[in-house]
């Protein structure tokens, strides 16, 4: 049993190893103002939402508040067939912004990656952004965005999401997530794609229309990041890249409680068996069984003597 448990952990600590190697081997962006071609694209940001009405008010202040010339930029909220108030709330807030719009699903089409293909389809954007109608943007985020589509093979990036919440649990899922996240950009700078998310996305639409959207995968009800990234890595090699800068990290809402983080994992979980990926699949289970590993010592020391 110990020589299970010591392989475990040994290969744990070797893969957190190349983890850091891959985060510390990333480029850190020098200029994130306009980009070194000194120009501002034509962005759209993409929202999807379904019964946020208490969340939405954030984001929204947060958009009006960004460092990007307001003509080139553009917001497009998606309802998808909220039940609350969410519509009311968005439409008192946007309608004095020349450059926010508000749009709804049509009927027979339903979920958060029909929400998308919908906000894409009408965006006048070189680039399209997503983020969750729970998070806030940082000033400089589309910034950041338009500089790192200065290089012509670059089709997709995305950035870091952290949580911020007042209670231990709050602290406990920040962490975790923050790990996710770092695990994500390390493998990536390592030459294969684990994981991202789309609350803090970015793509060209050009890229989008080439691969299809969502074609595919539209019935899986989670992975509207994942999935889309691993078409457009399968169609262009190498074009994605990690927002590795402060200024592009997006704040988002943890889970209130335990039955609403088990709830968000089931789902997060129901896009595996779709996932092709054996890395990503590797990298799970090892870090299953290095968790595994490390609660038996924990038991077992309970009852040495």
């Amino acid at each position: 049993m110990m020589v299970f448990f010591t392989v475990v952990m040994a290969g744990y600590l070797l893969l957190l190893l190349l983890l850091a190697y891959g985060w510390n081997r990333m480029p850190t962006p020098s200029a994130v103002a306009k980009g070194t071609k000194g120009m501002h694209r034509m962005i759209s940001v993409v929202v999807p939402f379904r019964n946020e009405a208490n969340q939405l008010h954030h984001l929204i202040r947060s958009l009006t508040e960004l460092e990007y010339p307001a003509d080139r930029f553009e917001a497009i909220f998606v309802n998808d067939h909220s039940e609350d108030n969410s519509l009311e709330v968005v439409r008192s807030l946007v309608h004095d912004k020349p450059n926010f719009f508000l749009v709804g699903l049509e009927d027979g089409h339903r979920g958060k990656k029909a929400a998308i293909a919908f906000g894409v389809e009408r965006a006048n954007g070189e680039v399209i952004a997503t983020t969750d109608a729970d998070c806030s943007v940082p000033g400089q985020w589309l910034q950041a965005i338009n500089a790192s589509f200065d290089e012509e093979g670059t089709r997709m990036v995305w950035g870091g999401v952290r949580l911020q919440g007042h209670t231990f649990f709050s602290a406990l899922q920040a962490m975790e997530f923050s790990s996710l996240i770092g695990a994500g950009a390390a493998t990536l700078s390592l030459g294969f794609f684990t994981m991202c998310n789309g609350a803090n996305m970015a793509f060209r639409k050009q890229s989008f229309e080439a691969v299809n959207g969502y074609k595919g995968n539209v019935q899986v009800p989670s992975g509207d990041d994942e999935f889309l990234a691993r078409k457009i890595l399968g169609a262009f090699p190498q074009s994605a890249r990690f927002l590795k800068t402060r200024k592009a990290v997006v704040i988002s809402r943890p889970a209130p409680n335990l039955k609403a983080f088990v709830h968000q994992r089931l789902r997060w979980a129901g896009k595996w068996r779709y996932n092709p990926s054996w890395p990503a699949r590797a990298l799970a289970v090892h870090i299953l069984l290095a968790q595994v590993a490390f609660i038996g010592l924990l038991f077992m020391a309970g009852f040495a003597d």
